[in-house]
């Protein structure tokens, strides 16, 4: 949570604001791009909430702890283990291997080199470079070295994933490539996602987008998407009202008339008649509807279809949300809502296991089979089980996990101890 944060410079004796009085709240597993013109203070408000500069005035608070009041040396230790960092430029160390590269977060925090390396090793594998383990980054592609410097930011699976234009030296298709790769990353791990960029095509996957405008003040953005124009150049006959996905809409059909308005302020007021659901497979329609403001009875409001996004999003459940309003021959609205849910669990299993009876790890695993994958469950169970080595006197074994995908809708979790 930010509260009135301000930065400001000192220069002949005078100061310079850049930034003053912003207030965001950021909440756990949130994607959120920030945009605007170059120069009003983007770069400056990522580094003060990775912790990289102080501010002048203001709270940054993260999980209850007051970050402006910590001490240097619990700063370090704080952002090591809480924040990952993705910059424009790499910033990989020249001498070492991407192995290497990517173990230093984990040595910085003591844990063990082979548990590190083990670390490193998994979460390159998940960014497509197991082949180059051994590459230095000068033997890299551009490509290669973000994604290095990506798995490097989310070895220790950070609470928060800092990104200041991470696509800016790549080319179209690679750039896009590492768009994927965040919001891939993002809801496997449950990290928040914050991304600085100039790129429309990354702002646009993102459920949440904020404006910083000069002053360095930010404003919630809801740009307007692509529609289809009535016939009689009246209202749209069907509206994306909302989305929150990882693919960018189309572009709008040229040969199309356009409507002067926007597709929402046309639709603001009608009467909405009936909510249809579809793509949800494990999580009932009720259970949707419940979390909605939209419901059939009411008026349409804009605001609250995005409000209802927002909540459908922090179910946890899916991966795409995605609502439109289609006109009725009654002039009433029908609201189509497309989801696509997280896989869920197949199978539970534990690899490496050489000094406990099974059985007895088992019983401390409590995820449910043929359930949507629940990360934040998932790392509870992993300590659950580190926590029963420590029990039974095995001090330094460590546990860790993985979901191996079984095929689009299911997954193994394994316990790697």
């Amino acid at each position: 949570m930010v509260q009135r944060l301000g930065k400001s410079y000192f220069h002949g004796g005078k100061a310079l604001p850049i930034l003053w009085d912003i207030d965001v709240t950021l909440e756990a597993g949130d994607m959120i791009a920030i945009v605007g013109a170059s120069g009003v203070g983007k770069s400056t408000f990522l580094q003060l909430l990775g912790t990289l500069d102080l501010p002048t005035s203001g709270s940054i608070q993260f999980d209850g702890e007051e970050l402006t009041m910590m001490s240097a040396s619990r700063l370090a230790e704080f952002r090591n283990r809480k924040i990952g960092f993705v910059f424009q430029f790499h910033h990989l160390l020249p001498d070492f291997t991407a192995l290497e590269n990517v173990m230093m977060p984990a040595l910085i925090q003591r844990i063990a080199h082979e548990r590190a390396r083990d670390m490193a090793r998994d979460i390159l594998a998940r960014v497509g470079l197991s082949h180059r383990l051994t590459h230095r980054p000068g033997e890299l592609s551009g490509g290669e070295q973000q994604r290095v410097a990506l798995a490097r930011a989310m070895v220790l699976e950070p609470s928060l994933l800092l990104a200041d234009e991470p696509t800016g030296n790549l080319d179209r298709a690679t750039g896009e490539a590492i768009h994927q790769l965040f919001l891939e990353l993002n809801r496997e791990r449950g990290s928040t996602l914050l991304v600085v960029t100039h790129n429309p095509d990354l702002a646009v996957l993102m459920p949440r987008r904020l404006r910083m405008i000069d002053g360095g003040r930010l404003i919630e953005e809801h740009g307007d998407a692509p529609y289809r124009s009535a016939p009689d150049g009246g209202a749209p006959d069907r509206v994306v009202v909302g989305v929150a996905h990882a693919q960018p809409a189309p572009p709008p059909d040229p040969n199309q008339p356009q409507v002067p308005q926007s597709p929402q302020l046309a639709l603001q007021g009608r009467a909405i008649e009936r909510a249809q659901f579809r793509g949800n497979r494990k999580v009932e329609d009720d259970a949707i509807r419940v979390q909605m403001l939209s419901k059939p009875g009411t008026l349409f409001d804009a605001a609250k279809l995005r409000e209802d996004i927002r909540a459908m999003w922090k179910m946890g459940f899916f991966a795409d949300v995605n609502i439109e309003a289609e006109v009725n021959v009654s002039g009433g609205l029908t609201l189509l809502v497309a989801v696509k849910e997280k896989p869920s669990i197949r199978k539970v299993l534990v690899s490496g296991n050489q000094e406990l009876e099974l059985s007895k790890i088992n019983e401390v695993i409590d995820l449910e089979l043929d359930t949507i994958v629940d990360i934040g469950k998932i790392k509870k169970n992993r300590e659950k089980v580190a926590d029963l080595y420590v029990q039974k006197g095995f001090y330094l074994a460590t546990v860790d996990y993985e979901l191996k995908p079984v095929n689009e809708a299911e997954v193994d979790v394994w316990f790697k101890v």
